[in-house]
């Protein structure tokens, strides 16, 4: 798997408490890696990270990515192979309540770690996680291809942005022709999966009013979003440090990551069909509708991963009635008292079946 690229290797993930950061992680380990983490605290409670018990198994650093010298110090002290940066905050809301602090960790955070990588100076793959929030969303029908322009008409997709064209300076000012260092972006978005406790995410919010026997307040029903299972991102993320590995010809790139193109539904959908299950209750039990909507967010956003196809051989793994079929089974075993590890772990080898059943190059 990887063609064995992982194995022994030293990978630093930064934001590894998080929801996807746990799950690269556990499959970091997986694959035999010597996984360190960084971040400045447990995002939820619960926290996938503690579900886990991954504070059992890697080093960790608790450390903020906004402070420059904490991160340099960490990064020098474990000098890794390979950076995964993810920290980050994830919720667009977050740029409304907080702007300052939302710019603070997605833009300089990332500029941080990318000067402590450079400080270092030593080989090392990096790459950074931003969002599909990066680009300048006209809502078109079609998807968004990786030349299209960012923007970022809020302060969360405004710090996407600033990420990438952070990370692509540092490449064209100190990267460019350096052989030891390589990075590329990674864009993706619409994430579900088993473990995400984020407020003001559907899924969760879904499931806190199930396990609370309340209703959830839904505000955009109609929006449409193209949903992906939490492995196709991290499998892709896994690819891109794999390809990193073997050489710089996708060296300074900029791939965006998706579900099929069918799993473009609207949230409306989504929460019908997890329901269904979920529960035996009629969705207008478990769901209400606000009167209070946010038109700030996109009503319709997607991208085309043609690239990482043509480049990385790289496709998603599942349908979308397959992603909630694996959402849904992660919170039953939650909420019916399971061991999420073992849940988890067999949740990866099933996907990593069916990936070898499609003949993905990265599953051989």
């Amino acid at each position: 798997m990887f063609a064995g690229k992982y194995k022994g290797a030293k990978v630093l993930v930064t934001g590894n408490t998080g929801f996807k950061g746990s799950w690269l992680c556990l499959w970091l380990q997986q694959l035999g890696a010597e996984v360190v983490g960084l971040a400045d605290a447990l995002p939820t409670s619960p926290a996938m990270y503690e579900l886990l018990k991954l504070e059992r198994t890697i080093k960790q650093y608790w450390v903020d990515v906004r402070n420059a010298d904490a991160v340099l110090k960490a990064v020098r002290a474990e000098a890794p192979d390979i950076v995964f940066h993810m920290a980050a905050r994830s919720v667009v809301r977050h740029g409304f309540t907080d702007p300052l602090g939302t710019l603070a960790v997605n833009a300089m955070g990332t500029a941080n770690v990318l000067e402590a990588v450079r400080q270092i100076a030593k080989p090392c793959s990096v790459v950074v996680v931003t969002s599909d929030k990066c680009y300048d969303n006209k809502e078109w029908p079609w998807g968004y291809r990786e030349t299209d322009a960012l923007g970022g008409r809020d302060i969360y997709s405004a710090s996407k942005a600033s990420a990438e064209h952070i990370t692509h300076a540092y490449v064209a000012s100190f990267f460019g022709n350096n052989d030891d260092i390589k990075v590329v972006t990674a864009r993706s978005g619409n994430v579900i999966g088993g473990g995400d406790w984020s407020d003001h995410r559907i899924v969760p919010d879904f499931i806190r009013a199930i396990e609370a026997k309340t209703k959830m307040e839904l505000r955009h029903p109609e929006a449409t979003r193209p949903w992906q299972f939490v492995l196709e991102p991290v499998s892709a993320y896994l690819r891109l440090g794999q390809v990193l590995q073997t050489g710089n010809h996708i060296h300074g790139e900029a791939f965006n990551f998706g579900p099929g193109y069918a799993n473009s539904i609207t949230v409306a959908t989504l929460l019908e069909t997890l329901n269904k299950r979920m529960t035996d209750k009629p969705l207008s039990e478990v769901v209400t509708q606000s009167e209070n909507r946010d038109h700030r967010e996109a009503g319709l956003l997607k991208l085309t991963w043609d690239k990482a196809h043509a480049q990385l051989q790289w496709a998603p793994v599942l349908s979308f009635n397959e992603t909630i079929d694996l959402t849904a089974d992660w919170y039953r075993a939650y909420l019916a008292g399971d061991g999420m590890l073992t849940v988890t772990q067999q949740q990866i080898e099933g996907y990593y079946q069916k990936a070898v059943n499609q003949k993905l190059v990265w599953a051989s």
